[in-house]
């Protein structure tokens, strides 16, 4: 699975850092989370939520299956939050410990296999718990556009959506549900380079990097400082 790739945690966390991520999402769910002493981050990824809420004073159980994931979160880590961080290189599955005060899930449920054991889990390990997933209504991002003009990767993630409520249902957890738009641009340093990215991220043949830079060329608006996107994302935040 590329998720485990190292190139795929390099690839992941430059593109989400050019675009200023994770923007007013930290705020969405830093203010849902206030007062808890220990959090655990379930799928913690390159620590884009990590970090930032270790250095503000929790103290933060970083859940991440892929090592090169988990090792550019340790990098991030400096000062009284190194401190404040334990990280576990293990699926949200197979990881145990102790209660939290709060969990947070960003982006993290997609690959798990059963999302209803998944959920189950997060409300037996933490009081209270925030889950972020991605909405492809009204979203408006270069992967969903070379996506429709290439295919390849995964798209209509927005059912995700329905499968945490539902999951939810059944296992009988109140929930609330709370859309957020985000506006972000991304400039873009090398075209070239941004071509070959897209390429791996969708997963099309080596030699189609040129077909993708001209969509990019298409799409992108041009200034004297190069090219850049205004991407926007929305996302669906379920707390329980």
């Amino acid at each position: 699975m590329k998720f485990y790739d190292r190139q795929f945690a390099l690839d992941y966390d430059r593109r989400l850092s050019a675009e200023g991520y994770p923007g007013n999402l930290l705020d969405e769910v830093a203010s849902r989370i206030k007062g808890a002493g220990r959090i655990i981050d379930v799928g913690a990824g390159t620590g884009f939520f990590t970090a930032p809420l270790a250095r503000i004073g929790h103290r933060v159980e970083a859940v991440e299956p892929s090592q090169w994931m988990a090792a550019l979160l340790e990098e991030k880590l400096e000062g009284e939050a190194r401190g404040r961080v334990r990280v576990s290189v293990v699926p949200w599955e197979d990881w145990s410990g102790d209660r939290a005060d709060a969990l947070v899930c960003v982006h993290a449920i997609y690959p798990m296999k059963d999302t209803r054991a998944a959920l189950r889990k997060m409300s037996e390990y933490a009081a209270k718990s925030v889950l972020l997933v991605k909405s492809d209504v009204g979203t408006l991002s270069l992967a969903e556009l070379l996506r429709a003009r290439f295919g390849g990767g995964h798209g209509g993630s927005g059912v995700f959506r329905t499968q945490v409520t539902d999951a939810l249902d059944v296992i009988g957890l109140d929930y609330e549900v709370h859309n957020v738009e985000q506006i972000r641009v991304t400039r873009i340093a090398d075209l070239d380079e941004e071509s070959e990215y897209f390429r791996r991220h969708l997963g099309l043949e080596e030699g189609m990097g040129p077909e993708v830079r001209r969509v990019l060329e298409e799409v992108c608006a041009r200034d004297k400082q190069g090219y850049s996107f205004r991407g926007v994302y929305h996302d669906v935040v379920i707390t329980f």
